[in-house]
């Protein structure tokens, strides 16, 4: 049998029988809804690993199959997200089979779970749009007792290429805590318009006064409380002067964290590092900006974590860092007058100039720039009253004949010599002649 007839062959099964097989009476000690797929009849188990193998063999035709209930959500872990993929394919997914009608008529279904200390992803269908120009859902995660789960998080509804099929998305920015994850959350989705100083935005947002709210209550699997894999590194590298301590790895099921701290005597702000995570097999684990951790004390941040695609289930017998590179912002110049008498706004570099200044009858001072930015090298520039803080007004920015320099026209109303202050920066993005590399195991 082919591929394209498997799927044909699984088109034809009936939602109950896979309702049933999920709702069969094997607890092992925990409610029926929140078994794991693992553990389902043994004909439900296998018909979850052929049809991965068959998405894995005929990605293409992957979408064609959203008819089969209780598998779309594989459809899409399978086909888009590496991470997600490798827990679905290692059995690390909890099913929860409840929805909900609401008093308006809406429909809301929570069909998987996806969780380890660093992240939560739930699959959920609704027949509200995420992003609705009138009528809208907004979707989001709480303890039992209705509180946050960390301080700090970034929770996002994202669209499948599955029809009214959504992935919420919650990472934790905060440093990691024992006993993070609670044992039990609440996922309340809100339908209805969003309202901004009283008229409806067009799309997104939160929802102020919900017309409908479905709330579901799901007990996590102690399987979501594993330990990390942690390796430590503690090696420090040296780049254009700055010191860069590489602390450690740690490698969830849902992703991996690379912690590094910058030395307190650095003189620049490391904005960014280009770096990868390799085995030894050839596989690259590239970075997943949006979870990037910030860790602070009283004195401020004092550590960054940047999220990469997890290895946790990978059989590897190395893994190397590979540093390629940093975003450096070198801090801004000494506040400087900003002067019309004599049409001056201090020291510049040569990448700034100063083309002309106008003060009309209004005290309207005009002044123009020139400034340099492409995508490796940028300045910048601040241009605010001293007392009050009110930066003045850009009036345009537009591209100039000579490649890479912008002209910007700035605004000051009510001019008085004196009152207003400038100030500039530069920031850069390097690439290293040659990656330093480091091992991590």
């Amino acid at each position: 049998m082919t591929g394209i007839e498997l799927f044909e062959k699984m088109e034809v099964i009936e939602d109950q029988y896979i309702d049933e097989s999920l709702s069969e009476d094997i607890t092992f000690g925990k409610k029926k809804k929140h078994s794991w797929i693992w553990i389902a009849t043994s004909v439900a188990a296998a018909f979850v690993l052929a049809f991965v193998g068959v998405v894995n063999a005929f990605p293409g035709v992957a979408v064609a199959m959203n008819d089969v209930v209780g598998l779309k959500e594989l459809v899409q872990l399978v086909t888009v997200d590496e991470s997600m993929k490798a827990c679905l394919e290692n059995e690390y997914a909890q099913y929860i089979g409840e929805e909900q009608i609401m008093k308006d008529g809406h429909y809301s279904k929570v069909y998987y779970v996806v969780a380890d200390k660093t992240h939560i992803s739930i699959f959920y269908k609704t027949d509200v749009p995420y992003k609705g120009a009138e009528y809208h859902h907004f979707a989001n995660v709480f303890c039992d007792d209705e509180s946050p789960i960390v301080s700090i998080w970034s929770a996002n509804s994202y669209e499948t290429d599955i029809k009214d099929l959504y992935e919420l998305r919650i990472t934790f920015l905060d440093e990691l805590k024992e006993d993070m994850l609670p044992e039990s959350i609440q996922m309340v989705i809100d339908f209805g318009k969003t309202w901004e100083d009283g008229y409806p935005t067009e799309e997104g947002g939160f929802i102020q006064q919900p017309e409908a709210t479905a709330t579901y209550e799901i007990q996590l699997d102690n399987v979501f409380f594993v330990e990390p894999i942690v390796y430590d590194i503690q090696e420090e590298i040296k780049l254009d002067g700055q010191r860069i301590l590489f602390e450690k790895i740690e490698v969830y099921p849902t992703m991996t964290r690379l912690y590094y701290s910058e030395d307190s005597n650095n003189i620049y702000e490391l904005m960014d590092i280009d770096v990868i995570l390799k085995d030894d097999k050839g596989n690259e684990y590239e970075k997943m900006q949006e979870s990037d951790m910030y860790i602070e004390d009283e004195t401020g941040v004092i550590g960054t974590a940047i999220g990469f695609a997890s290895s946790y289930f990978d059989e590897n017998v190395s893994l190397q860092l590979e540093i390629r590179g940093v975003s450096w912002d070198y801090g801004t110049s000494p506040e400087q007058d900003v002067s019309y008498e004599t049409k001056s706004v201090g020291g510049l570099p040569e990448e700034i100039e100063l083309l002309g200044m106008e003060l009309d009858e209004d005290k309207t001072l005009t002044i123009q720039f020139r400034v340099f930015s492409n995508d490796d090298l940028g300045y910048f520039y601040e241009l605010y009253n001293v007392e009050t803080g009110d930066y003045a007004e850009t009036i345009s920015m537009e591209k100039d004949t000579e490649e890479g320099y912008w002209i910007h026209v700035e605004s000051i109303p009510y001019f008085k010599e004196g009152e207003y202050v400038f100030r500039w920066g530069k920031q850069e993005t390097k690439k290293l002649d040659k990656p330093i590399q480091l091992q991590v195991k």
